[in-house]
């Protein structure tokens, strides 16, 4: 009996490992222009979803998270997650300040005006928190989704692709110049030799360990 070669068997360099391919860093261009004054190009994405979630760790521990996604015209993703931090942590006050720094931020950004306003405060876990944080998101949905932002996106100490710990790193793409820019003493937008081509590795959440957001905001 002979054999049979069926149409797309096979394994090799070029089959698709990830279905979520990540979004690029800035990229350095030769000289400034008028959209980048800083001489840095930054992406462009839009917010397609927040949910409060949970995510087990390495280590088997469910943890409760808060992640904005941002997808561009290409279908390149980005996670920011925000993670529940342990009441007895030494740096907690420091943590929340600044979890509420960048929330903060995206919410002005994005949004409006914290005018008026106390997100969360009747909280009474990180989990309720994180919930309460997203709700403006959701109830914001078919507004925000179609707005473009420039995104700083900068290589942590572990290879790792996201915000930076403070703002600013997120401005509306309109009409006017993109005010982001890249500390070259500090930012980091070139990956280490020993992460390049390693999967899992530039991005801010590992694969595997977000739900699907292929139907938008939750």
């Amino acid at each position: 009996m002979s054999e049979e070669t069926f149409k797309g068997f096979g394994i090799n360099n070029e089959t698709k490992t990830e279905n979520n391919v990540k979004m690029l860093p800035p990229q350095k261009l030769e000289k400034a222009t008028a959209e980048f004054p800083s001489g840095y190009s930054f992406p462009v994405g839009f917010l397609v979803n927040v949910v409060a979630t949970k995510i087990t760790t390495k280590n088997e521990e469910e943890k409760n998270v808060l992640q904005f996604v941002f997808v561009d015209q290409k279908k390149r993703q980005y996670i920011h997650t925000e993670w529940e931090i342990k009441s007895d942590d030494v740096k907690y006050s420091t943590k929340i300040e600044s979890l509420n720094s960048r929330y903060a931020h995206l919410y002005t950004r994005i949004i409006g005006s914290l005018e008026g306003k106390a997100i969360g405060a009747d909280a009474k876990s990180f989990g309720d928190y994180f919930a309460k944080l997203a709700e403006p998101f959701t109830a914001a949905k078919e507004t925000i989704s179609k707005k473009p932002f420039y995104l700083k996106l900068i290589y942590d100490n572990n290879d790792n692709l996201g915000f930076p710990y403070a703002p600013n790193f997120i401005q509306l793409k309109d009409n006017t110049a993109c005010m982001l820019e890249i500390n070259t003493k500090y930012d980091t937008i070139v990956q280490s030799q020993a992460a390049q081509g390693i999967p899992g590795i530039a991005g801010a959440t590992p694969a595997g360990d977000v739900p699907s957001f292929e139907n938008g905001f939750s």
